[in-house]
């Protein structure tokens, strides 16, 4: 899962987006969508992404690479 998920934010936001989606196809990995998550960049708005994530029964992460 990548938390902070955001295409149209800062040039360091899709940095981050950029770098996560090449090391995941570096690895033959798939980026699937629903686990790029959009979150507000404060620890609150993590925390409220992935509990709404859960919340509505997407899958689990592996992991959760978090750019917030």
């Amino acid at each position: 899962m990548l938390l902070g998920y955001d295409l149209h934010g800062g040039q360091t936001a899709r940095m981050r987006v950029r770098g996560f989606l090449e090391g995941l196809a570096e690895a033959g990995l798939t980026a699937y969508e629903e686990l790029l998550v959009g979150a507000g960049w404060t620890r609150g708005g993590g925390q409220s992404a992935i509990e709404e994530h859960l919340d509505a029964g997407r899958p689990m992460p592996d992991a959760i690479f978090s750019a917030t």
